[in-house]
């Protein structure tokens, strides 16, 4: 990590205990330093270029201003990452968000992830790996760069850190944290931990993105989507689509940080269906109803199907829907949409996919 921009430094992750810990670290080392003024933006804030302050900036929700000035290298970055199952189990609780809308909102606030990991600038932190607050807050502080002597920053430590003495990280978030949730490390039930197996699996490669990372396709797999015949209830793994033309799966409504992708999709057919023409658009909240992407699959035979087309996000403000549709009516038939994988195209013209084992 270089020493810290001339603008200011942004600290970033998911809403969850760490990140509610971190942000109360920030706000008392910058309280010492008279220069440093500490600012909570959202989505559609701007930032600074200018001014007297050294700004510091604390985002669950980072925008297109972020994005554009942590690439510009205007910003250094504090990542915080949390398990993905924490931050669920944390929002579920404390908000009162469904597991689908709670991974909806972890992929908001990673909508930056990608120009974090192509950052000079960053300092990841991670529950996981910090077991000593004193570290932790340490380095917050020398990411930070606001001038602090290591005995301002132990005054810090002693106010954030287990009352008891130790060095426990753990233990801090428990004393410190309001809605301290323990890490989820035991069966909760096949139920929950499915849906926490989900928030993982979606978000694994949005977190490794944050450290540099973008070889792992991001995945939004079969449970993520609603299916027209029952949007209330999960949508069944294999669907009947016999009927009229329709749109038979749709959502997630997700967000990706902006970027070119390809995008794979995985289907099944039953052997009833031929020459039926299926498609797949792409849809983004802040287009009136126009499509960012199209592909159109024909003349299919029974059996898996593997589907690639390019896709050109460029809003982090949008959220994207997919809807399979049946362009007209089919007598029988089923179909399975597996998930769609996204990679990450490195601006070169070559994919960045993982190597063949």
């Amino acid at each position: 990590m270089r020493d810290a921009s001339p603008f200011g430094s942004i600290i970033v992750g998911a809403h969850g205990v760490f990140i509610t810990w971190v942000f109360d670290v920030v706000r008392r080392l910058a309280a010492r330093a008279p220069h440093a003024r500490v600012v909570q933006i959202d989505r559609e804030d701007g930032i600074l270029s200018f001014g007297k302050d050294y700004q510091i900036y604390l985002s669950n929700y980072p925008g297109p201003a972020a994005i554009d000035a942590i690439g510009r290298g205007d910003l250094s970055v504090i990542a915080v990452v949390e398990d993905p199952a924490d931050i669920l189990a944390f929002q579920r609780t404390v908000i009162g968000l469904s597991h689908l809308q709670s991974i909806r909102a972890q992929t908001t606030s990673a909508v930056a992830n990608f120009a974090i990991g192509q950052s000079d600038r960053v300092t990841v932190l991670s529950r996981d790996n910090s077991t000593d607050a004193k570290a932790v807050v340490h380095s917050i502080a020398r990411s930070l760069q606001i001038g602090l002597g290591r005995d301002e920053i132990d005054a810090v430590v002693n106010e954030v850190a287990d009352a008891s003495g130790g060095d426990s990280l753990e233990a801090a978030l428990k004393q410190h944290v309001r809605d301290y949730l323990a890490p989820i490390r035991f069966s909760l039930g096949d139920g929950q931990i499915d849906q926490l197996n989900l928030a993982r699996s979606v978000m694994d490669p949005l977190l490794a993105m944050a450290k540099g990372s973008a070889v792992r396709p991001i995945s939004w797999p079969t449970p993520v989507f609603k299916f027209s015949g029952d949007p209330e209830l999960p949508p069944p793994e294999v669907i009947d689509v016999a009927g009229p033309a329709r749109t038979l799966y749709y959502g997630p409504y997700f967000h990706l940080p902006p970027n070119r992708y390809r995008v794979e999709a995985f289907l099944a057919f039953s052997e009833e269906i031929e020459d039926v023409p299926f498609v797949l658009e792409f849809y983004g909240e802040r287009f009136d109803n126009l499509a960012l992407a199209r592909a159109r699959i024909e003349r299919r035979k029974a059996g898996g199907y593997r589907g690639y087309f390019v896709l050109n996000h460029v809003d982090a403000l949008q959220s994207l829907e997919i809807r399979l549709i049946v362009e007209r009516g089919v007598e029988r038939g089923r179909l399975s949409l597996i998930e769609l994988l996204f990679f990450v195209d490195d601006n070169t013209g070559q994919m960045l996919l993982p190597s063949a084992p």
